[in-house]
Formats: C-alpha cells, structure tokens, sequence
C-alpha cells in the first residue's frame, strides 16, 4: 500500500446521464493500491445536481448554514476493479446505512452511524473499473495514528468499534447469506481457497474465482453443502475428518446480522481532541468506518473469526488483538467459530495436516462439554506434545 499525492492519473469521467457538477482537473490522488484501487480527493465546493434514483439516497445540497460557515464537504473519489458483487455490494450498504440508522431503531442509538454518505457511482466505459464518490469522513487511519496512542485510547477505539458493530447486527438480523441489495456475498476467504463459480445470474455469464459465494443460503445444511463439503472431499480430506467437521459446525442460520466484516485498522478513521475535550472523553473517537464492500448478512462469529485470522497474543497486531478482546464478549460463538474455520482452512490448504486435526479434536471435546472456553481459547499455542495427546484423546471415537 502506498500513499501518493499527485494529479498525473485522473479517473474517468461519469457519464452524461447523472448530470454532475464534477472537476476532475482538481482531483488530487491521496491513496493508491495497484493499478486497479485508487482513491482521488475533491475539494469543496460540490453541489452535484443530479437526479435521485432507487439505489443512491438524494445528492447532497448544501444549506445556507453550510455556504456561511464555509463547511461544505470534501468529497473522494474511489475507484476499485469492477465485480458485479463487490461493487454493487458497497454503494448499497452505504445508502441502507445513510438512509436505515438514522430513523430506525432509535432504541439502538442508531442515528450517528460512522459511514460517510454516498453520493454517486459509476461504472467506467470499458467495464473495468468502480467510481464511488462519497463524503471524505475526517480525520486520520487509526493504522496511521496508532504508534501515538496510549493504550487506553487504543482499548477505547476497540470498544467503539465493537459496540457499533453489536448494536448494527442486533437491529438488522439476516435470513440469508447475501448482501443488503439481495446479491450474493463475496468469497472474503469464507471458504479457502476460492471456489470457481459461475455468475449467469449475476448478468456476467463467465467463471470467476472468488467473486462470491456459490448462493444465497438460509440454513447450516446448504452452507456445508453448497460450500464447505465440496471443498474439504474436493481437497480429498478423510470422511471421517469431514463428518466430524460437519459435527462441529458452529450456527449459520440462527447467527446472521448485517456486519462490516473487514475491520482492519485502514478501515477505521479516528480524530483526536484536546485533553477534557466533553466530545473525546477519551481523547480520541471515531469518526467512520469505511470500505463496506465485504459487507452483508455473514455469521456473527466469522466477523470474529476474520478480525483474529492470524492472531495470537505474543506476535501478531495489537489492533487485532486488542479488538477480539472488546468483540468476544458481544459475539456469541466468537472462539468456537475462529477455532473451527481454521481448521477448516488450514484442511483446505494441508489436507493431511496433524495441527488441524488436533484442533479439531479439541473443538469436539468442546462442544461435547469436555474442554473449557479457556482451552480452546488457547488453541494455537497447543504444543507438539499437547496436540498428540489431543489425537490419542479422541482415537477410540472418530479421529
């Protein structure tokens, strides 16, 4: 990733059609990833003039409190590869949440939600590429701003984030695996590696791999045989590894809530105030989360599960570490769904692999009411000796 300021590649302009009051001659490049994810700053003014319609929330029109106080917002212009999930995926989220949170649910204290307003998207000429312009939330990436913070503004970011999160799966509850428009999601490594799809329903008619899931499922039996039980026989695991995978399966059908599902810390922005500050209790808050692309109706427990991918307490990222701290108690299934999808990645990757199967057997013996929460907690720090013994625990029975 990298951080570029220059105005040597602009973006493609939007059609006719939305009639935008739109200089692309002042876009700055703030922010670039590859050829493909670039972000363009817009100065204010931007009064857009065009018409609403039944995806995007009407364009922004400045107040005369705004035009006096000078406070129009910047605007930023992102521009990603073009996927018939993922880029109709973020314009929707970020107009369900614009449009959902700030009447309904006033119980849930909703009506602050930290996403910033969407206001247009188009799709380049040669299909190729994204646009989504969108209000520029303020302030810096808490990935940019933590080497500064002490550890209590750190744990404070954690438990804002995760309280948002907890509140937004607890008013919008899903009844399938799909996105808020009603598509499929996409793969985010649900069920590694990516299956090899075919998206005729999509309007794409062509295989991609990864792009998104291979349907819109509703209950754990079509999620384990529309997704996981192809991939661990395809792999050419042991049945007798896969039934007891299938036995231990964490909750599908009864754990799906909207949620962001790629809190990493370039996706959360955070301001700082000055020390008494009534509005930074604890001197710093957040101010958006952004990047909805992955987002939709998931199991709560793989939110948890993506947040701790590759965790553990002695060398991977405070961030993460900090934030599964503050989401396990709020997410119900949280370490039984992370142990069980590793295993069934590591399966994926290693089929033979003797670490997964010890992990394995550990989870049975959980959901058995053998092991404690604090064991399986503990599950990557399982020793050779610890995960034989693991093995020899469960011989008699499956493994």
């Amino acid at each position: 990733m990298s951080l570029q300021q220059n105005t040597t590649s602009l973006p493609d302009a939007p059609p006719d059609s939305l009639n935008l009051n739109l200089s692309l001659t002042s876009a700055t490049q703030i922010y670039a990833h590859g050829a493909d994810r670039i972000v363009w700053s817009l100065p204010p003014p931007y009064n857009p003039t065009g018409k609403d319609n039944d995806i995007l929330p009407p364009p922004y029109t400045p107040t005369p409190q705004d035009n006096n106080n000078n406070t129009l917002p910047t605007t930023i212009l992102k521009r990603t590869a073009f996927s018939p999930t993922n880029s109709a995926t973020e314009a929707a989220t970020h107009h369900f949440l614009t449009n959902l949170t700030t009447t309904a649910h006033p119980s849930l204290k909703l009506a602050h939600f930290p996403s910033p307003r969407v206001f247009a998207e188009w799709t380049s000429r040669d299909k190729k590429h994204h646009y989504l312009l969108e209000e520029q939330v303020p302030g810096t990436t808490l990935g940019a701003a933590w080497p500064r913070l002490t550890m209590r503004q750190k744990v404070a970011v954690a438990e804002e984030v995760s309280s948002w999160m907890s509140r937004l799966a607890r008013a919008f509850p899903g009844e399938k695996m799909e996105s808020v428009c009603g598509r499929r999601l996409p793969g985010n490594g649900f069920v590694p590696p990516y299956m090899v799809i075919l998206n005729a329903d999509e309007g794409r008619g062509r295989e991609v791999s990864g792009d998104c899931l291979g349907g819109r499922w509703r209950t754990d039996e079509e999620v384990w045989r529309g997704e996981f039980l192809p991939r661990l026989r395809g792999m050419g695991v042991e049945e007798r590894v896969v039934r007891e995978v299938r036995r231990t399966m964490p909750p599908v059908e009864t754990e799906l809530a909207l949620t962001h599902c790629d809190l990493y810390h370039g996706n959360v922005m955070v301001d700082t105030g000055e020390e008494g500050d009534a509005e930074y209790p604890d001197g710093i808050q957040v101010t958006g989360i952004i990047d909805w692309e992955s987002a939709g109706y998931w199991p709560k427990w793989f939110q948890f599960a993506r947040i701790t991918y590759g965790v553990d307490e002695e060398v991977d990222d405070e961030w993460k570490w900090v934030l599964s701290e503050a989401c396990r108690r709020r997410i119900p299934f949280a370490d039984h769904g992370r142990v069980w999808w590793d295993v069934v990645t590591t399966l994926c990757e290693r089929p033979g692999s003797m670490t997964a199967r010890a992990w394995l057997a550990l989870l049975g013996r959980f959901v058995d009411r053998g092991a404690t929460e604090a064991e399986l907690r503990g599950y990557q720090r399982m020793t050779r000796e610890e995960a034989r013994r693991e093995i020899e625990r469960q011989a008699d029975g499956m493994l």
